[in-house]
């Protein structure tokens, strides 16, 4: 069995357990990141070395090489230990949150009311970064909600699409990098040079897999105005992906102009609409990783 082969049988497994079983969110949080981040901070802060494209190499560097080699020991050992290792990575490297989860809180606090729950609102609207969505379509309603589920979508990119992308290409260790960057990029108060060199390397690590999301919120939505708002956007150009795929989810739904009947709180209609639409860009994902593993195999 090819290595694409094996981490495309790891993917399936693990989102089957993420979305079937359960999500193992109580397993996962950001504190690692911070903790790995801040031991640097206090062994090599002072030193005027560790600033930058540096310290990003180290702090990202030396857990990717870990995993990789403890990999890479277990397959030798027996390519079942290998497996496991991957699988249980690649669960712990979804999230950190479970966002189906985060949906369904947002869905409770929408219905309850503004004035009530907000101290425990969803992480991907409180971590979420400001996210220019370009004019507004007209439909008020829907202008009032758009930087809500244009969150939600870029903690699509964050939670699911992306660490799956790099899994399948890098195993276990492409899967921590990309996790230990997004986790650091949620911090306030790095170091400007490192901060900025991180930044950068989460948009690299992001700019593929958001323009494949874009494509496949196209397929599962409305096609031509997710081409359109990619167009606009000069989607090829570096940087942007998550106020592109932001944009994307909107013009995915037509601006909320799909000719539907709304049932019910119109503001909790659009939640599930884009969660749904979400979880079947989810699915067009697996179909994607089933092909490039099949095609290199």
């Amino acid at each position: 069995m090819t290595a694409l082969l094996g981490n495309f049988l790891i993917i399936l497994v693990a989102t089957v357990f993420e979305f079937v079983a359960g999500s193992a969110a109580g397993l996962r949080n950001v504190r690692w990141s911070i903790d790995w981040l801040r031991f640097f901070d206090r062994v090599c802060g002072d030193w005027a070395w560790f600033r930058g494209w540096v310290a990003v190499a180290l702090v990202v560097g030396l857990p990717v090489i870990g995993t990789w080699l403890v990999a890479a020991l277990l397959h030798d050992m027996a390519s079942v230990l290998g497996y496991v290792f991957g699988l249980v990575v690649l669960v712990l490297m979804i999230g950190p949150e479970d966002l189906s989860a985060e949906v369904e809180r947002h869905k409770k606090i929408v219905t309850a009311g503004s004035d009530q729950g907000q101290g425990v609102l969803p992480s991907y609207l409180r971590a979420g970064h400001e996210t220019d969505l370009g004019p507004a379509s007209g439909d008020d309603h829907f202008d009032a909600t758009r930087a809500e589920l244009a969150a939600m979508a870029i903690g699509a990119l964050r939670a699911w699409y992306t660490p799956l992308f790099w899994f399948l290409l890098a195993g276990a260790a492409g899967a921590v990098a990309y996790r230990l960057v997004s986790n650091l990029n949620r911090l306030d108060g790095q170091e400007p040079a490192t901060e900025a060199a991180m930044r950068r390397t989460g948009e690299a690590l992001e700019w593929l897999p958001a323009r494949l999301s874009v494509l496949m919120m196209g397929l599962a939505g409305t096609l031509v105005p997710v081409i359109d708002a990619a167009r606009n956007l000069d989607a090829l150009k570096p940087g942007g992906s998550r106020r592109l795929v932001g944009r994307a989810v909107l013009a995915a739904t037509d601006y909320g102009r799909i000719g539907e009947v709304i049932q019910g709180d119109p503001h909790v209609y659009r939640i599930n609409q884009i969660h749904a639409l979400l979880q079947r860009v989810m699915v067009l994902w697996l179909v994607t990783v089933a092909a490039i593993a099949l095609a290199l195999n």
